[in-house]
């Protein structure tokens, strides 16, 4: 059986509390992310942290419930695909630590990229996932100080077996 795209879903670590220096940790799997729904991932830039500047990250989790001969989704990379629509924030994404599952704490030391391409050097390799696998990043968003506002504002990852 091959691997069926509806079959990989998105996920929101267990600890949501993003003001706390423990949101991360392990993948909550009640809690899937939809793609193409408002703040899904981040939140509504409020008018303080367009004005004095915000830095804000998210772990997602990407899990792979194919099941089968042939389900395992082999060398998959991550990457970029569209960045923030808003000339006055970025993102940018690095890989999480799976065991043991890492934490705020931990991530606002990682080193974040941003390939916008799957051949980019700087491409995230989650490698393989088998049946029940997960794998995990971070995002990082940095709002600029004195932003101009921005409704519906979105970026898009790509995930892709290579």
């Amino acid at each position: 059986m091959a691997i069926e795209v509806a079959n990989i879903k998105f996920y929101h670590p267990l600890n949501m509390d993003e003001n706390l220096d423990d949101y991360g940790g392990d993948i909550n799997l009640a809690s899937e992310i939809i793609s193409d729904q408002l703040q899904n991932i981040f939140d509504n830039v409020t008018d303080q942290e367009r004005i004095e500047g915000d830095t804000e990250y998210r772990k997602v989790f990407v899990y792979n419930h194919n099941t089968g001969t042939g389900s395992a989704w082999l060398n998959v990379k991550c990457w970029i695909w569209q960045n923030t629509l808003s000339a006055d924030d970025d993102i940018s994404i690095a890989i999480a630590v799976m065991s043991p599952p890492d934490t705020l704490y931990e991530a606002k030391n990682y080193t974040y990229k941003k390939p916008d391409t799957i051949e980019h050097v700087d491409v995230i390799s989650l490698g393989s996932l088998a049946t029940d696998q997960k794998a995990a990043i971070w995002i990082k968003r940095i709002v600029n100080a004195e932003s101009q506002k921005y409704y519906a504002n979105e970026f898009k990852l790509a995930f892709k077996s290579s």
